[in-house]
């Protein structure tokens, strides 16, 4: 069967109310937090194949994403960049499927309306994109977790008010799927991690666990899925490096105490500042960038 460019294995599973939980890579995927989180959540609820595109070339520059080659019993495989979309059966009547975007580089009207006709298709009733990205946050302090649907707090635990800073600046052109679904009574739900810069770590589990944290919250999957024994350790690194330079440990206590005085003034749980940072600071960021 084919919706838009997909085409999806049959027969087609029979799902209950589903809520898709896709990343987008490389945007918003800092330190791969969104796509190991995804990966994750994945294998613990034992996610089958469903679709994937029939020709990414269409949609992607393979020069920039480049395919791999692979050894399987002594055969040489070759793994072309795509979207992969898996499935799984969930729990109170909600089933879920899973999203690994990328993004487009031609073709992108029809990259996008085969996305969401797919979503049709499957009867999708939300569609849930999680993310990272870079801030100016303190590795030392709980890192900020934004949610919203429709465009509106979540107001879950352990998040930030989307009213504190709105972005203004260069986006993706995949935002055109929360807001086209949405037009198509989907719902549009994000949830995004602000990782600190920094650290910069190519792999930030301690996002990938705020990110599961809050899905935990949000579905009901078991807590242990948000574990960050491996992030704890990570930023442990992180902070024994930055011991060895003073200028790295002027710019966290700075970032510490904008973080801290912001939870004080507003008298709630830290859910993250809205992070200015003080005269200057952002100078010496770009002075200290290539020892990050």
């Amino acid at each position: 069967m084919w919706v838009g460019n997909f085409k999806l294995q049959e027969p087609l599973p029979d799902l209950r109310q589903p809520h898709v939980i896709g990343s987008l890579s490389p945007w918003v995927d800092v330190g791969r937090s969104a796509t190991i989180a995804l990966e994750r959540l994945e294998r613990d609820i034992d996610a089958r194949d469903l679709a994937s595109l029939a020709t990414p070339g269409r949609y992607f520059d393979f020069t920039r994403y480049r395919p791999t080659i692979y050894s399987i019993e002594g055969r040489r495989e070759t793994s072309i960049p795509n979207v992969h979309v898996r499935y799984a059966r969930g729990h109170a009547g909600v089933d879920f499927v899973t999203m690994h975007l990328l993004e487009p580089h031609a073709n992108t009207d029809e990259y996008v309306d085969s996305i969401v006709a797919l979503m049709q298709r499957l009867g999708v009733k939300r569609y849930c994109r999680i993310g990272s990205m870079w801030s100016d946050v303190p590795h030392t302090r709980p890192l900020p977790v934004m949610a919203t649907l429709n465009g509106d707090d979540m107001g879950l635990p352990g998040t930030m008010s989307r009213q504190q800073r709105r972005y203004s600046g260069r986006t993706s052109i995949m935002n055109l799927v929360g807001s086209r679904a949405l037009e198509q009574g989907i719902e549009d739900a994000n949830i995004l991690v602000r990782l600190p810069s920094i650290a910069r770590l190519e792999e930030d589990h301690n996002g990938v666990s705020r990110l599961l944290g809050t899905l935990c919250y949000m579905y009901g999957f078991p807590e242990g899925l948000a574990d960050n024994q491996e992030g704890e350790q990570q930023y442990q690194q992180v902070s024994r490096q930055i011991e060895q330079n003073p200028e790295l440990r002027y710019y966290l206590k700075e970032l510490e105490a904008t973080y801290d005085s912001w939870v004080a003034s507003e008298g709630i749980r830290p859910l993250g500042p809205p992070y200015s940072m003080p005269p200057g600071l952002e100078h010496l960021l770009d002075d200290i960038e290539d020892q990050l």
